[in-house]
């Protein structure tokens, strides 16, 4: 990366400085980025002035020539979602920067992580009156400008109609990115009917609206290692729960009961009935852009006891997930239960916390947040009888 660094020029000095470095970044002595030449010469011309809004090195600015509060076409409430799982949330905040050129930076330090070959929605509002066309930029190669292949992702987006309901775009991140580090997300508002976004817009000047840079983080894609566990004993007629050990959302998971080829179910977790018995095989095939992973598992189903009680007991309910960080759910094959008494008791034979938690549809949830790390034993009890037993781990990140 090319560094001029001065204090104070004359703008000729400056454009002769531009013209002999084009696409380069150009600093001053405090370190902090002026522009790229082509993120336009109305802001290296107005640099010198002591209130002129710069972006936070090293990013160029984006400009604004209307009052953001006079039309309202502003930035308001954004979700930001992987998957199903909400992973960045600002409330509806309104115009930042009431008069142009309506910059803010909103984040100095990463708010949310952005994953290679994930894919995401992004939820907007903007103000009552006007509809607003929304523009987004990510930095994905983590070079310091918005200027590459790719890094414009709102391409082709419909408007944001004016109102306080969130509005949902979706774009996937592309795969083979391999870089992670610390990046910037440029988020843009201008009227729905002023020139659309485009890929070189990122510093351009419009009219309405307003920008918001968010500091991220991005990262790259893992290599996938298909994993589950399941029941330790399985009866015909009673549900069995495979409990998938890869919790991230970023991949695509099949489920083949019979190992037939047939992909029975598509979800992160399965639970299926077995109704005869015998030798069974069930596969787990996950995959991601990286790649694709199988595992194979086979169990005997057996007949049903006569009498499901005590020791049998015993052996068909599963904690998951374990080792547990925050809360661990106890899955439970049998119905009419409302309440279960529990107990944690370390290695020592302590107890270090016991209780009474609800059962809603055959689970119930328990919280291991305050339990040290360590190795328990879990002791269940029905009306203070003993039919639970089993070991699970406390691993907080």
């Amino acid at each position: 990366m090319t560094k001029i660094i001065f204090r104070y020029v004359h703008s000729t000095i400056l454009m002769f400085l531009l013209s002999k470095n084009q696409g380069k970044k150009i600093y001053d002595s405090h370190n902090f980025l002026i522009t790229r030449f082509y993120c336009g010469v109305f802001m290296l011309l107005a640099i010198a002035s002591s209130n002129f809004l710069i972006a936070q090195s090293p990013y160029g600015s984006a400009s604004h020539t209307k009052n953001c509060s006079s039309f309202n076409m502003y930035i308001g409430a954004i979700e930001v979602k992987e998957v199903v799982s909400l992973i960045f949330n600002k409330a509806n905040d309104g115009c930042n920067q009431s008069n142009a050129p309506n910059y803010t930076l909103m984040s100095t330090s990463p708010s949310f992580t952005l994953s290679e070959g994930c894919t995401y929605s992004i939820s907007f509002t903007t103000g009552n009156a006007y509809a607003t066309q929304i523009g987004v930029w990510i930095d994905l190669n983590i070079d310091n400008d918005f200027d590459d292949t790719g890094e414009f992702i709102s391409k082709g987006w419909a408007n944001i109609n004016p109102g306080s309901t969130l509005q949902t775009r979706n774009f996937v991140l592309p795969c083979g990115l391999n870089i992670a580090g610390n990046s910037r997300m440029r988020i843009r508002s201008d009227s729905a009917g002023s020139t659309p976004w485009n890929s070189g817009a990122a510093c351009a000047t419009v009219a309405y609206g307003e920008t918001e840079d968010y500091a991220i983080r991005m990262d790259t894609a893992i290599n996938p290692v298909a994993g589950y566990t399941m029941n330790d004993t399985v009866y015909v007629g009673i549900p069995v729960y495979f409990v998938n050990n890869n919790r991230k959302p970023c991949f695509f998971n099949a489920w083949d009961i019979e190992d037939n080829g047939t992909m029975e179910y598509l979800t992160l977790d399965a639970a299926h009935v077995f109704h005869t018995k015998g030798r069974y095989c069930v596969k787990l095939k996950t995959d991601n852009c990286k790649g694709r992973s199988d595992y194979l598992y086979c169990f005997d189903v057996l007949a049903p006891p006569v009498k499901i009680e005590n020791i049998e007991i015993k052996k068909v309910f599963h904690f998951y997930p374990n080792p547990a960080s925050n809360a661990i759910n106890l899955v439970m094959p049998y119905y009419g239960l409302q309440k279960i008494e529990f107990e944690f008791i370390d290695l020592t034979g302590q107890i270090m916390t016991r209780g009474e938690q609800s059962i809603t549809e055959n689970q119930m949830l328990i919280k291991v947040s305050s339990i040290p790390n360590g190795i328990y034993s879990v002791r269940l009890f029905k009306d203070s009888q003993l039919f639970g037993l089993s070991r699970v781990v406390v691993a907080h990140d």
